[in-house]
């Protein structure tokens, strides 16, 4: 089995607010092909909303249709499994149902499954390793 995170200092109900959504609030992510999406603090992600991105994933049928969110807490970006069939890692780690789990820029998230890796970019769009 995998380790399991949790989180006890970020109380479980946070995911229930309002934050002014726009740009700022963005958190991109990309696959490993390069193609990019951005999705909103706050927003429900789900399997439409990967259907309706540039995101390739491998296995769209293990995404549940409210699959997980992304908020942030006391300045801290986190991602919030909403009690998905089959689950949300970051880093390795399967997120516990409705606690918050912090991310970073460069956070590897698997949503529903470990075929369905993407990277998170923090500061809105993947850095630029090209050098030029």
């Amino acid at each position: 089995t995998r380790p399991t995170i949790e989180i006890p200092d970020c109380p479980s109900k946070t995911i229930i607010g309002r934050e002014k959504k726009g740009r700022k609030g963005d958190i991109c992510i990309s696959d490993y092909s390069g193609n990019q999406h951005s999705f909103r603090i706050l927003d429900t992600i789900g399997r439409d909303s990967f259907e309706r991105s540039s995101l390739e994933v491998s296995r769209p049928d293990h995404i549940s249709r409210k699959h997980l969110q992304f908020s942030r807490i006391g300045g801290q970006n986190v991602a919030i499994d909403l009690g998905s069939t089959n689950g949300t890692s970051v880093d390795g780690f399967r997120l516990v149902k409705n606690t918050p789990c912090p991310i970073h820029d460069g956070s590897v998230i698997a949503v529903g499954s470990d075929k369905n890796k993407l990277v998170i970019h923090l500061n809105g769009t993947p850095q630029d390793d090209s050098g030029g």
